[in-house]
Order: C-alpha cells, then structure tokens, then sequence
C-alpha cells in the first residue's frame, strides 16, 4: 500500500499481512473486540494512542521507524487468572528507531523484540536483555 493508514475512532482493528509504505496511526476507539497488528511490514511509524480497549496484540510485525504507545486502557480479564485486566502485548517485532510508551493501566509484556533504537518510558525494558535469552 502507497502512503499511509489512519484510523480514527474504530471498534476494532485487525492489520494482518499488509505492507504500508507510510505510517500507521491508530486514534482512539476501542470495544470489547480484540485489536491485533501483525504480521505486517510498516516502512514509517507505527502510532496507538487513546483507545480503551479489551485486548491489544502488536506481533511480528517489522516497523522501520518508531513504535509509540500512549493512553492506552485495558478493559479485557487476564486469560489465565480470570482477574485483573489483559496485557498489551508486543510480541517479536523489529523496530529500526526508537519504540516509546506511557499511560496505560496494566503491565504489558514483551517477548523477543529487536529495537535499532532507545526504548523510552514503558517500553524501556526492551532495551533489556531478558534472562531466558
């Protein structure tokens, strides 16, 4: 896909599989539906911010400039405890620049992320090596 893809408000959002020669942007919304991008190729940036939200999935996906993440609300039940809230979950993506996030009500979890760049705020533990690599 030429240029970028915005998205204002939406229910729900589900990018699998696409090449974006611009940027992604995600602006509010949010419903009881599951958000999930993966599996894509974004040559810009990839931006959520402002979404209340059950669940939210950023996976495999490989981003050639930013990651940010910002106001964003869990609402979804944990699906191994039954209690508290889902996590944000950012999951074997490549990141060429910087990945930055804040404000978001639930820990999230990250698992085998490459970042070229500083991870900032929330995302700061990306820069850290986990202990089972």
């Amino acid at each position: 896909m030429h240029g970028s893809v915005r998205i204002h408000g939406a229910v729900g959002v589900f990018l699998n599989g696409i090449e974006v020669r611009g940027n992604v942007t995600v602006l509010g919304g949010g419903s009881e539906i599951p958000w999930s991008i993966k599996n894509n190729t974004i040559h810009g940036n990839l931006t959520i911010a402002g979404q209340t939200e059950e669940w939210i999935g950023v996976l495999f996906n490989t981003i050639d400039r930013n990651v940010i993440l910002v106001g964003i609300t869990l609402t979804g039940l944990d699906d191994e405890t039954g209690t508290g809230t889902n996590p944000l979950l950012v999951v074997r993506n490549t990141i060429g620049a910087t990945s930055r996030a804040a404000w978001w009500t639930r820990v999230w979890e990250s698992y085998g992320d490459s970042i070229s760049g500083r991870a900032l705020g929330q995302c700061a533990p990306l820069a850290a090596p986990r202990p089972d690599r």
